[in-house]
């Protein structure tokens, strides 16, 4: 029996259960750089029997709407998410699942486990972009985020009103656990002393893992403490053009530390089967 994984960019995951269950992870693909270069678009989702939403930012639910219209799709998500999906984008209240960290949904052939997680923070977020310590509101800080990537006022214009339009919420992470017994961590959040728990009782085979500019120290340390058999990075590739993206070599070292741990990196629109729980990747 195996499990089926496919990366889309940024943190937009398609896991297949060994029975055939598709979970699609924070969809983010029409308005995606990574997408766009490996011409996968938010049409090309076949199938999506349930979303699962880290939080509500752009670039995690963007493609939420038309997927899951199109796909009769649960979605599973906190409940600031759960009711701007509702209010916003006039989804319907019966397919989705509002969750917080601490709760278990249990479908007939894998369960979810709600977890807490930590989103990084505007100041870090400039900071790690521009190389220089913020001094203004949070509002600014965005747009001057953008002004650095931009120099066309309607590109500036778009991406502050997905600022305004998409709320993020609480972020969440979350653990996988299959029919088989495999369990996959997807951890969308930066190191925090509030995760270090959860990590060492995570028991992950896998562990999905988001890797920032700046942050491939701290993402080996989650790595190491949470010690799957598999580290898959994540929501390291380009978010804006020219941006800096992360040295995975240096992840790569810190995870090396731990013989029993390895690294794949997958290719973006590619499958691959997890044959066994041990790490083995094709």
């Amino acid at each position: 029996m195996t499990v089926k994984i496919r990366w889309l960019g940024v943190a937009c995951l398609e896991i297949e259960s060994p029975e055939g269950d598709r979970i699609l992870i924070d969809p983010f693909l029409d308005e995606a750089i990574t997408a766009r270069e490996i011409q996968i678009k938010e049409k090309d989702i076949e199938r999506a029997d349930v979303i699962v939403i880290s939080h509500g930012h752009w670039d995690h639910f963007m493609d939420v709407p038309s997927i899951m219209k199109r796909c009769n799709s649960k979605l599973v998500c906190t409940q600031i998410v759960a009711d701007m999906a509702n209010e916003t984008f006039g989804l319907d209240k019966n397919q989705i699942m509002p969750v917080a960290p601490g709760d278990k949904l249990q479908f007939p052939n894998f369960d979810i486990n709600i977890v807490k997680g930590v989103h990084i923070s505007i100041d870090a977020l400039y900071e790690a972009l521009l190389g220089k310590k913020p001094d203004m509101p949070t509002e600014e800080m965005f747009k001057s985020i953008v002004e650095y990537f931009f120099d066309d006022p309607a590109e500036i214009e778009k991406y502050l009103e997905w600022n305004r339009v998409y709320q993020g919420g609480e972020q969440l992470n979350f653990i996988f656990e299959f029919s088989h017994g495999m369990r996959i961590y997807f951890y969308g959040s930066i190191k925090h002393p509030d995760l270090e728990n959860i990590q060492k009782q995570a028991k992950a085979d896998i562990l999905l893992l988001q890797v920032l500019p700046t942050c491939e120290k701290d993402a080996g340390e989650v790595a190491l403490r949470s010690k799957p058999a598999l580290v898959i990075p994540i929501h390291f590739d380009l978010l804006f053009p020219g941006q800096k993206t992360p040295d995975l070599s240096i992840l790569k070292k810190e995870i090396e530390k731990d013989p029993k741990m390895q690294m794949v990196t997958l290719d973006p629109g590619k499958w691959y089967e997890i044959k066994t729980t041990i790490g083995l990747v094709e």
